[in-house]
């Protein structure tokens, strides 16, 4: 059962590497934490799943299947040894031919913890005691502690004709009608465990193609959010600093239950815009308003409270040139973020130090990066004057 969780548990993190993976090869998607974290689970979990499948039966499954009644005779075939030690006990892999008696005998592989000092290792051609941990898919440990049963010579005739390879547990070969009438439990047994092996098998490649699909579209689907990589460097990144449609209409929202349309500073993100307004409740005093897609959210106070001087029109100000700029501001920056856009945002507000030449209303707008970032100050109607290269 433990190998079992093991396999399910590496089979959707080897999936989900090879998703992630998949999805870093196509996009700009920063999937290596999740490839990382998925490999050296899948990895962990694969040599864990492969040491416990190795792991012989415990002594307390032997014995519940002893008091069971699922007792058989055997003959070793052969016996090698795993290179895995218990607390410095070796453990073998057993090739057993099983005589269960009632039923048509059947090889077997098995695994067990033997002492060449004190227990002795049984060896090829010699009779041992074995009980049948699940008789379905021939799985099978040795019972040190019992006396072997009677086993027919003829069982390891039987075997061989039908087959001349050992067969691991795993996959347990057909076996010979002989022993056991037509449409016995024994023969509906050894028949039915292959198709069962193989819908375990089928289910956790399911399981792997579900986990690397559902890996690769979370991944993908950052990465063409993010508005990042060298694809985005020719075009504006998405949401209000890209459309002025979208952006008239974020600002619309913000102001529709203030006196006026007097604002303080307006700041424009991709994903959403804040706005001080004039406050619904307090004539004279500004709020900050938050607008999101399908939101607009006032937020109280505005923080600091703007002076007269501080304050514009918000429809001073031509939003509908805000994509150009943006496109006029790439076109100037340093390569570094040229080839790679990640952040932009807009401030718009009065100037901070004004002169004699300072437009009424000053855009500053702001792109960068992890290594570099670079910004282009714009008058009300989008003309740019100047930028932080000057």
């Amino acid at each position: 059962m433990v190998a079992r969780l093991l396999g399910v548990v590496a089979a959707l993190t080897w999936g989900g590497a090879i998703g992630f993976t998949l999805a870093s090869i196509l996009t700009s998607a920063e999937a290596w934490p999740g490839i990382i974290a998925c490999g050296v689970i899948a990895i962990n979990a694969t040599v864990w799943a492969f040491v416990t499948a190795k792991m012989p039966a415990s002594r307390k499954r032997v014995g519940a299947a002893r008091a069971a009644g699922r007792t058989a005779a055997a003959r070793v075939e052969t016996i090698t040894p795993t290179g895995v030690t218990i607390n410095d006990v070796r453990v073998y892999e057993i090739t057993l031919t099983v005589d269960p008696g009632r039923r048509a005998p059947y090889r077997a592989v098995t695994t067990a913890t033997l002492d060449p000092v004190l227990g002795g290792v049984p060896q090829p051609g010699q009779i041992v005691a074995v009980v049948e941990l699940d008789p379905a898919t021939h799985q099978v440990a040795l019972d040190m502690d019992a006396t072997p049963g009677r086993f027919r010579a003829e069982a390891v005739v039987s075997v061989h004709d039908v087959q001349d390879a050992p067969v691991d547990v795993s996959a347990p070969a057909d076996q010979p009608s002989w022993g056991a009438a037509p449409g016995t439990p024994a023969e509906t047994a050894a028949t039915s465990a292959p198709t069962r092996k193989r819908r375990r098998g089928v289910a956790i490649g399911v399981l792997a193609i579900v986990a690397a699909a559902a890996a690769g579209s979370y991944a993908l689907a950052a990465g063409s959010g993010s508005g990042t990589g060298s694809d985005s460097a020719s075009a504006a990144p998405a949401g209000y600093i890209a459309s002025s449609e979208a952006l008239v209409d974020a600002l619309t929202r913000a102001v529709a239950g203030a006196p006026s349309s007097r604002v303080g500073e307006v700041v424009i993100h991709p994903e959403h815009v804040t706005v001080e307004i004039e406050s619904p409740d307090h004539p004279g005093y500004f709020d900050r308003v938050v607008v999101r897609e399908r939101t607009v959210d006032n937020t109280g106070a505005a923080p600091i409270q703007p002076e007269d001087d501080d304050v514009f029109d918000l429809w001073s100000v031509d939003w509908t040139a805000l994509p150009a700029l943006y496109e006029a501001a790439l076109e100037l920056a340093p390569e570094i973020v040229r080839d790679d856009p990640a952040r932009t945002h807009v401030v718009v507000q009065t100037p901070l130090i004004p002169n004699d030449t300072s437009p009424a209303v000053e855009i500053r707008l702001f792109i960068s990066n992890d290594y570099d970032s670079f910004w282009v100050d714009a008058g009300p109607t989008g003309e740019i004057l100047g930028d932080s290269g000057d």
